[in-house]
Parts: structure tokens; sequence; C-alpha cells
């Protein structure tokens, strides 16, 4: 019996409004996203196809070679989506955490508000959450090497971040080396979550945000 994530889209509903044969592209590309983002989390980059994907949303193949050029660009897409939605959370955290406290924002606030979002992101975006970190990940080839620095964007984004903070005098691949560091152990937390999902999101912001500040702080001035 299928899921309802496994029943095929009726092409005769109207979708956001528009139509069928009317839809936007921009539209319609988001709704195969969608579609994929299941099948990709449920079988792996390996194991998923644009045959199953097909199926389940009910669209014929040859609109997917067009919007995405194949398999590849379609796992790249949904990868894409995904870690812009969380740069984009952690971004909009640290900025409201300065906002809030305006200049006198510590950074230990800051880092409190990216683990709760980095959190939150999981527990409401639990599917693209898993296509950044899940285990069916593509691993090998030209698409590995994107979703890497894809990653690597984030962490670089979380050493910006601390840079705002730490003393000038230390250099830049020391606080690289401590935003991956703090970045991994966010990401082995949340994998230890899904097994120990008692635990709140604050909880988490918590012990996420004491590991993180009991290294950072080394690298802070002696006045800070």
């Amino acid at each position: 019996m299928s899921t309802a994530s496994e029943q095929p889209l009726d092409d005769d509903a109207s979708i956001g409004g528009f139509r069928h044969g009317r839809v936007p592209r921009e539209l319609r590309e988001q709704q195969l996203l969608d579609v994929a983002e299941e099948v990709f989390t449920e079988l792996g980059f390996d194991g998923a196809s644009i045959e199953e994907v097909s199926r389940r949303s009910g669209v014929k193949r040859p609109l997917f070679y067009t919007y995405f050029g194949g398999k590849e660009g379609l796992y790249l897409a949904c990868y894409r989506r995904a870690r812009q939605q969380l740069d984009q959370q952690l971004a909009s955290s640290a900025a409201a955490a300065i906002a809030e406290k305006g200049a006198g924002a510590g950074v230990q606030e800051v880092l409190e508000g990216m683990h709760h979002a980095y959190f939150e992101f999981l527990a409401g975006s639990l599917s693209r959450w898993e296509m950044l970190y899940g285990p069916g990940a593509a691993t090998a080839g030209p698409i590995a090497q994107e979703v890497s620095q894809l990653r690597r964007n984030t962490v670089e984004l979380l050493a910006g971040v601390f840079r705002n903070y730490v003393d000038p005098a230390v250099d830049d691949n020391t606080v690289l080396a401590f935003a991956h560091a703090g970045s991994g152990a966010a990401e082995q937390l949340a994998h230890w979550w899904r097994h120990a999902p008692e635990l709140t999101i604050d909880q988490l912001k918590d012990v996420a945000s004491r590991f993180s500040w009991a290294g950072l702080a080394q690298l802070l001035p002696s006045d800070g």
C-alpha cells in the first residue's frame, strides 16, 4: 500500500492557484523538489531514480531532464535548497541576536541563537536535514565535490561570525578550525538526538553552546 508521501500529485489539480498546464516553472520546480527530496531521503542517492520521482509526482520523466538535466542535477538542486535554507536560518539567528542586544551582543548569545536555529531546522525540516547529513548522501564524483564545498560554505559562515568576536591577533586558519570543530560537534549531537528525542531543542542548544563556548573563549580578547 502506498503511503501518503507516495501518492502521485494530481496533474489536474491547481498548484498555488494555477491550473494544470499553467503552473509557472519556479513553482513546478519546487513541487518536484519536494517529491525528490522524499525519495532521496528514503532511498539515498544510489537507490533513488528519476523513474521513482516521476512515479510519485505524476509528472513525466522528460520534464525532469528539461529542468534538472538528470538525476545528478536533481539531487544537487535538492541539496542546494536544503543548504540554503539552513544557512539562511543560521545567519538570521545571528543577526536577530545582534539586533536584540545591539552593540552589546556577546558571542554567547549569538552561539545560543545559532544553535537553536540549527536544531529547530532539524526538528521542522527533517527530510532536508537528512539531505544534508543523512547516510544516503552522494559521496563520490563531481556531485560530492560540490556537496563538500557547500558544507564548507556553512562553516565559513560560522567562522565569519566568530571573527567578529575573537582577538584580532588570532589568524584566520585558527578561527576556521574552531568553526569546523563547532560545526562537527553540533552535527554529531543532532545525529544522537535522533535516537534520544526526549531532549528539547532548548536543552540541545544549551549543551552545544556550552561546548562551543568552552573552546571559543580561548580565542577572545583578554578583556572579553
